[in-house]
């Protein structure tokens, strides 16, 4: 909730085998940054002050059963709720969609949070997925799904945060693990609001030229395509794959600038990846901000030469 910090290890989601390094490492939350800000509104129905997130991932034929739940990580007196129905958001059950990478088939699970239901029925806090997992050879596995912290809209708490939408369909890199691919079916869409800035509107000029009779050049056509950069403040390593990856690699890409003293409206300003570039880490300073580079999705200010 507002104003407040936590620190609390978690397990996250991976796709390979256990790491015992709980004694080499210290926990993420320690090394860095803040659980991300989701935000929603009980009176409030429109698209730009209510967030949503997307949990979507494959399994593989071995996981028979895969159950979802709604946790609440900090309150101890809170009963995890089983996502099986649309009750909170959008249910897709376990082999709603499949691919078959080398020849293996995978059945997929997803849950798509509507955060204002979830507001409405269970206040502000720290939310969380868990999956469990039940495999043919027996046991159950437990992992996490990224934490937010939801809190009710107001300008002041979406003040410095942007928000990246994306739809994705078709074959990406795997955030979780490179080595393997990740597909989604065609129109799925996932957003994430960070803390940052979206803006800066520059632009990039090309000319196109000819040769004329009397061998000059001569301008024909001129073409100008704004560019934006993005700032995103100390966040988990989960954000910066999820942005290289899930968003840099997406059919479509729309970001919204929630800051004050932007002097340049953007709402879901259409967008191409260019370059992210993570933040650097140095041993006797702050871990910086890491950096985006977009152009816009359509070509504008043409000018043609007669």
């Amino acid at each position: 909730m507002a104003g407040e910090v936590f620190t609390k290890v978690f397990t996250f989601l991976n796709s390979g085998a256990d790491d015992d390094t709980t004694d080499v490492f210290l926990p993420p939350a320690a090394r860095c940054c803040t659980i991300l800000k989701r935000l929603a509104s009980v009176g409030d129905t429109r698209p730009l002050v209510n967030d949503f997130w997307r949990y979507h991932r494959p399994f593989e034929q071995s996981t028979t059963v895969v159950s979802m739940f709604l946790t609440k990580p900090f309150e101890a007196g809170f009963s995890d709720i089983p996502l099986v129905n649309n009750t909170y958001g959008t249910f897709f059950p376990l082999g709603y969609h499949t691919d078959e990478p080398q020849g293996t088939v995978r059945n997929y699970i997803s849950y798509k949070l509507d955060l204002r239901q979830i507001l409405i029925l269970h206040q502000t806090g720290t939310y969380q997925i868990k999956i469990v997992e039940q495999r043919i050879t027996g046991g159950n596995r437990v992992t996490y799904d990224i934490p937010f912290c939801l809190s009710a809209y107001t300008p002041e708490l979406a003040n410095k945060t942007f928000r990246v939408e994306i739809e994705n369909s078709g074959t990406i890199s795997d955030r979780y693990d490179l080595a393997k691919d990740i597909s989604f079916p065609e129109g799925f869409t996932n957003q994430i609001r960070l803390p940052g800035n979206f803006g800066g509107d520059n632009a990039d000029h090309s000319t196109e030229q000819s040769k004329m009779n009397n061998k000059f050049l001569d301008d024909f056509t001129n073409i100008t395509t704004p560019k934006f950069t993005m700032s995103v403040d100390p966040v988990d390593s989960f954000v910066h794959n999820f942005m290289n990856y899930d968003v840099f690699q997406a059919r479509k890409i729309e970001i919204t600038d929630y800051n004050n003293n932007n002097p340049d409206k953007h709402v879901k300003t259409p967008v191409i990846g260019v370059k992210y570039n993570r933040p650097n880490i140095s041993v006797n300073s702050p871990i910086s901000a890491a950096k985006g580079e977009f152009k816009h999705r359509f070509k504008t200010g043409e000018k043609g030469f007669c």
